[in-house]
């Protein structure tokens, strides 16, 4: 067997030891359920994603490379609260990184310390991470028209493929002026 091959077979057998054999439960799940657990607030915490396939939460923190600064390299740290496992904390997988739950990010050399980020599995709608006024930073971005800062987002996906089929997302956030809820559905 060639190299090439080895590692298409490695590839493709990775995949398979990641994707979870499951019930048809998440076809229930048409809204973020009630009782999903919401993750702790925490100074270095901007938002959360969570899908209808289980309670397992990916989380999207600060990463200071000093107190107060950003990493300009890598401004969020992104991992997994598995609350199916007692919540326990993992790190994403390559895959997962790549095309899942991963991001982009760039300093705007116009505004210091402004960062555009890229969500790897939407790359259609930016959002900016700036300081807000009390020094605190936000993920900002339009929902339902309005500047926001995003709080949560709902991916509601078909998962009996191989790979999984987004239906619908959800942002949740509150309006930059006036504090107000909002949320906002789209489709691909």
């Amino acid at each position: 067997m060639t190299k090439r091959a080895r590692v298409l077979v490695g590839l493709v057998w990775g995949l398979l030891a990641i994707l979870p054999l499951q019930g048809q439960a998440w076809k229930t799940r048409t809204d973020r359920p009630a009782d999903y657990p919401r993750p702790p607030k925490t100074p270095e915490r901007l938002f959360f994603l969570q899908r209808n396939l289980n309670a397992n939460t990916i989380v999207y923190d600060l990463n200071f490379s000093e107190p107060g600064k950003l990493d300009s390299k890598k401004p969020l740290q992104v991992y997994w609260l598995r609350y199916e496992e007692g919540g326990k904390r993992a790190e994403l997988s390559w895959v997962q990184r790549k095309f899942g739950f991963g991001y982009s990010a760039r300093p705007l050399k116009d505004q210091p310390g402004v960062f555009e980020v890229e969500l790897v599995a939407y790359d259609r709608r930016k959002l900016l991470l700036k300081p807000k006024p009390d020094g605190r930073y936000a993920a900002i971005l339009p929902i339902a028209g309005k500047p926001a800062e995003l709080t949560h987002i709902y991916v509601y996906a078909d998962e009996s493929g191989w790979w999984p089929d987004v239906k619908y997302v959800d942002l949740f956030g509150r309006e930059v002026e006036t504090g107000r809820p909002l949320r906002e559905r789209f489709h691909d």
